[in-house]
């Protein structure tokens, strides 16, 4: 997530310090959880692949072992079109090979 909140810093855009009340996995969250900015009080939730606009926030659940429980949002992109979007990985998906 600092990775997403740097870049909506630099466009300025208007979620850039927004936390949503509603988180979608329906855990607390904070400026820099992953889930800060999935809640439908700051917008559509799009769940469909072929509705992807570029400049979307993409969340993505399970993507790590840890103690959080089934269905919580582990990792945010931002989509750039064409079926690509850009994130931070982490170190433990780099190492990976």
């Amino acid at each position: 997530m600092a990775f997403v909140r740097h870049c909506l810093h630099q466009a300025k855009h208007p979620l850039a310090n927004a936390i949503t009340r509603e988180p979608v996995d329906r855990l607390d969250t904070g400026y820099y959880l992953a889930s800060s900015l999935a809640g439908r009080d700051l917008g559509p939730i799009v769940t469909r692949v072929d509705q992807v606009a570029p400049g979307a926030i993409l969340f993505w659940q399970d993507t790590y072992d840890g103690w959080w429980p089934p269905q919580t949002i582990t990792h945010v992109g931002i989509a750039i079109g064409n079926g690509r979007f850009v994130h931070r990985p982490t170190v433990s998906h780099t190492a990976q090979r």
